[in-house]
């Protein structure tokens, strides 16, 4: 296994870049792919969903076999599967999107030559790593815009998916992204919005559970709890035995950013739609679903009509982002060049020999002077 890669097979693994798989998880049966159930494990950047999912592995969900090494802004784990992670973005770049991107996914995307190619290598990927596993996991924002075709993947696997939706205060998000990527306010709400609107409307009628951030760090226990009755399972560890990696595992400390439902209330940008939308997450998150039914058509409409209005000018601001980006890859790409054939010429032979005849016109030169 590549260094800076770690294995999730065995719940117990740690994001150690010098990790190796470990043994097999006990808990795991053969079984075909026609019992097979895999949780999708959505929401936004910086929701939470990472420790989610592994919360959930260390109940047992099997999350693969390379995980994406830890980093800087995620020093606990990313707990996604490398090979599904570089699937999502070509499936993304082939599509002309980004993991950014907060416009709806292009019209007839999915029955793309080159995305129903991807989808082909997705399918032979997931029988190879869970073909034989019950319960099986995977976690990736980008998975809110793509699961239909994450739907489309697991009909032809055989598989039933299950869905776990995590629900994180959008200012949170908000201020976590604006951190991390610098981007503007506006963009950070944008992005929460987009892909948590696409969240809940695409697991509409299918089985699936809300999880708040929040409590999950507060009381994780009653949260496993209520996530396995809701997608109306049994965790293949006893939380009781997991109990000690998990509090070990969640450190409150790391949620850097606090805020509660008024400020969202006081905020004339988001007081209507946004605050909506998120108390009736919060309430799903506590069993009580109803409460989405009111204002989850509201808040996508609201997201429509603004997107309507502003999408063409946001679009050129994108291009000219894009632009700009490109032009500044290039020249880095020139500076790195011009730098190694410095460093080449200065550590030549011919430079070396040369440094008297140099020293010397240097001194004649200001002579000259």
């Amino acid at each position: 296994m590549p260094v800076g890669r770690v294995r999730a097979r065995d719940p117990r693994c740690t994001p150690s870049v010098t990790s190796r798989r470990g043994s097999a998880n006990p808990s795991r049966v053969v079984a075909t792919e026609a019992h097979s159930r895999s949780i999708l494990v959505l929401g936004p950047h910086r929701s939470g969903t990472s420790a989610v999912a592994r919360v959930l592995n260390l109940l047992g969900v099997d999350l693969g076999g390379e995980m994406m090494p830890p980093k800087f802004d995620n020093r606990h784990g990313y707990w996604e599967h490398q090979r599904i992670f570089d699937l999502h973005e070509r499936l993304l770049s082939r599509t002309g999107s980004a993991w950014h991107d907060y416009r709806p996914m292009p019209v007839g995307w999915r029955d793309l030559e080159e995305v129903e190619a991807i989808r082909g290598e997705l399918v032979a990927f997931l029988r190879t790593e869970f073909g034989t596993n019950p319960l099986w996991g995977v976690k990736d924002p980008r998975l809110c815009r793509l699961v239909p075709w994450w739907l489309d993947a697991l009909e032809e696997l055989g598989a039933t998916p299950l869905f776990v939706v995590v629900v994180r205060h959008p200012l949170e998000v908000a201020r976590s992204l604006e951190r991390r990527d610098h981007f503007s306010p506006s963009k950070c709400i944008l992005l929460y919005a987009a892909e948590m609107l696409a969240a809940v409307q695409h697991t509409q009628g299918r089985r699936r559970a809300f999880v708040s951030y929040a409590r999950l760090l507060d009381d994780w226990r009653g949260a496993v709890t209520d996530l396995a009755r809701q997608l109306r399972l049994e965790w293949p560890r006893d939380p009781v035995a997991a109990g000690d990696e998990i509090d070990a595992f969640l450190q409150p400390g790391e949620r850097h950013h606090r805020h509660d439902l008024d400020e969202l209330r006081a905020d004339p940008l988001l007081a209507g739609w946004c605050a909506e939308l998120y108390e009736a997450l919060e309430g799903a998150s506590s069993g009580r679903d109803a409460d989405l039914d009111g204002a989850f058509p509201r808040a996508r409409d609201s997201f429509r009509s603004a997107m309507a209005l502003f999408l063409p000018e946001l679009e050129d601001l994108e291009k000219e982002r894009t632009r700009l980006e490109r032009r500044t890859d290039r020249a880095e790409s020139e500076l790195a060049l011009v730098q190694r054939q410095l460093t080449s010429i200065l550590s030549s032979r011919f430079y070396r020999s040369t440094r008297r005849i140099r020293h010397g016109w240097h001194r004649l030169a200001r002579f000259r002077r």
